[in-house]
């Protein structure tokens, strides 16, 4: 399941969030985890550093996503917020996303007004200028399948090439799709 398609506002008890900034799992980013915790005043603790990842799955237990090399550091962490201890970031003052992940709203123009398209935006450090690849997400062929085209893409292992090679990586949501306003587009 992905993080931000669930309905926070039903929590009613305290939540402790510990995250990887580089964490570069598609269903739980970084950037949606501070957007949730920030809205609905939940504790978030962000994680940097640690060993390097030791399975391509971004998801796998041995990566960013399962605290690899820092997994001692997050359970001290729940330790202490259980205990009611003060929580303190491990890597305090580091806020790099994957990428240097951003998620932008581009104003497209037509179809009976503007709507703007939400777009994930990856970059290599530093000022550029850089090369822009643009990643779309296109439609299902099945009509039936377009309504799990709800959350925003991500694409991060084919970002994450393109951006080692010095690549911009743009991902805008079809309009309709994601959190992309207007309507689908029935003819394709």
């Amino acid at each position: 399941s992905q993080l931000h398609a669930y309905d926070h506002s039903a929590v009613k008890i305290p939540v402790l969030m510990l995250h990887h900034a580089a964490d570069s799992c598609d269903a739980s980013p970084f950037i949606e985890a501070k957007e949730i915790a920030d809205r609905y005043s939940f504790a978030l603790i962000p994680f940097s550093g640690g060993a390097p990842d030791k399975d391509k799955n971004p998801c796998a237990v041995r990566t960013k996503h399962g605290f690899f090399g820092l997994d001692g550091k997050a359970v001290e962490i729940i330790g202490g917020w259980i205990a009611g201890q003060t929580l303190s970031s491990p890597s305090p003052g580091n806020d790099t996303y994957f990428l240097n992940e951003k998620v932008i709203r581009i104003p497209l123009t037509g179809f009976g007004g503007e709507i703007r398209l939400q777009t994930t935006v990856y970059k290599p450090d530093g000022p550029g200028p850089f090369p822009l690849v643009i990643i779309s997400h296109g439609v299902p062929f099945e009509k039936a399948l377009e309504s799990e085209i709800k959350s925003r893409y991500r694409y991060c292992l084919q970002s994450e090439e393109f951006v080692k090679r010095g690549f911009v990586v743009a991902i805008p949501m079809r309009r309709g799709y994601g959190k992309s306003g207007g309507q689908k587009n029935v003819s394709t």
